[in-house]
């Protein structure tokens, strides 16, 4: 029984990141590292870990961003045919069109 007390013991300090590994990083970089562990909620750590160790998860936070990105680059043409509603008069349906994009982005937020 001691026995098994030393084993989760050490398994739990085997566990513990207590351990710093130090890179260097161009402004942008970081900036961009930043971003990314920001749009898909977790800190830059386990950003840096998951894309580092976890190839599953780094294909799921890689798919999750490609998503993001496909949409926001629909939310970007969204707005211009917004701005374009709201020039010709047709106000309405630009409304609309804003609500889907934000509706979008709320529902992958939940992701």
């Amino acid at each position: 029984m001691e026995n098994n007390n030393n084993i989760s013991n050490k398994k739990d300090s085997d566990h513990k990141r207590d351990h710093l590994l130090k890179i260097y990083l161009t402004e942008g970089e970081k900036a961009t590292i930043k971003k990314m562990a920001k749009m898909v909620g977790i800190s830059c750590s386990a950003f840096g870990r998951a894309i580092l160790m976890d190839s599953e998860y780094k294909k799921e936070l890689l798919d999750i961003l490609k998503v993001r990105y496909e949409v926001n680059k629909i939310g970007a043409n969204l707005n211009q045919m917004a701005k374009v509603a709201n020039q010709s008069g047709q106000v309405p349906k630009a409304k609309l069109i804003k609500n889907m994009h934000r509706n979008i982005l709320t529902q992958l937020n939940r992701i």
